[in-house]
């Protein structure tokens, strides 16, 4: 079979297994047992833009959040949960946004078991290392199965899909595709405070190296990405940076 064969073949297969984890996650999940607040707070903000033109920061879209993880508005000692993301995190969510939480959470825990495995192949392509089939299987499930890993799918966590991106981002550079690698520099910013070293580091090291394009893929992804932002919700950067919403992002 030729090369475009099998990645076909493979992508299928792919596509197939995501169907089945979705449906398996949904089934034995998050039909039964709903969860991953960590997403649920950036979904519900999402949801109540798309669906009701409320600005995911706003005291509304904020109630909803609270009700929705509690069943009540928060007490005092109970962390509210507001949306406290970049705006643009909207766009991200906008296919789920329009489905029920229940599938949106099972889609959302297996996109994010599928970038966690793409991040880890992806930082073995970085090293050099190609183990034998059962060695990358048995640390694919490592990946999966390991405690900090496991806490952050269950959760809902965007740090997994930050991690996925940054690793396609090294990738990128190494290959000297230089405009996508700033644009997946750019997406890392989703959560800032996992990148706020990483992104100048990398602005410094492309300048330093003449690599204009990436400052040029980063620089063009964000001003988009702020630029409809902006359109959309003018306030949302002071909106984002107003004390409850970074005081959430240390969690």
């Amino acid at each position: 079979m030729s090369k475009p064969g099998v990645r076909l073949v493979a992508a299928l297969f792919l596509i197939l297994l995501a169907v089945a984890d979705v449906a398996a996650t949904h089934a034995l999940l998050t039909s039964r047992f709903p969860g991953a607040n960590d997403f649920y707070s950036r979904w519900a903000g999402a949801r109540a833009f798309w669906t009701q033109g409320l600005s995911p920061y706003s005291d509304e879209a904020s109630a909803q959040i609270e009700i929705g993880i509690y069943g009540r508005r928060a007490r005092p000692d109970e962390d509210p949960g507001p949306f406290a993301y970049p705006f643009y995190t909207v766009f991200l969510l906008a296919p789920l946004a329009f489905v029920p939480y229940e599938w949106a959470e099972a889609i959302w825990l297996t996109v994010l078991q599928f970038a966690l495995l793409g991040g880890v192949i992806g930082s073995m392509r970085l090293i050099g290392w190609r183990p034998r089939p059962a060695l990358l299987a048995t640390t694919a499930l490592w990946a999966i199965l390991f405690y900090p890993s496991t806490r952050a799918i269950l959760l809902g966590q965007f740090a997994v899909l930050i991690f996925a991106c940054a690793v396609a981002m090294l990738l990128a550079l190494r290959a000297r595709r230089d405009l996508l690698a700033g644009a997946f520099l750019a997406l890392t910013t989703i959560k800032p405070q996992m990148v706020f070293l990483l992104v100048p580091l990398v602005a410094l090291w492309a300048a330093a190296g003449r690599r204009w394009r990436v400052l040029a893929g980063a620089g063009a992804t964000l001003a988009l990405l702020a630029g409809l932002s902006f359109i959309l919700v003018p306030t949302w950067l002071s909106d984002f940076v107003k004390p409850n919403a970074a005081l959430s992002l240390l969690h």
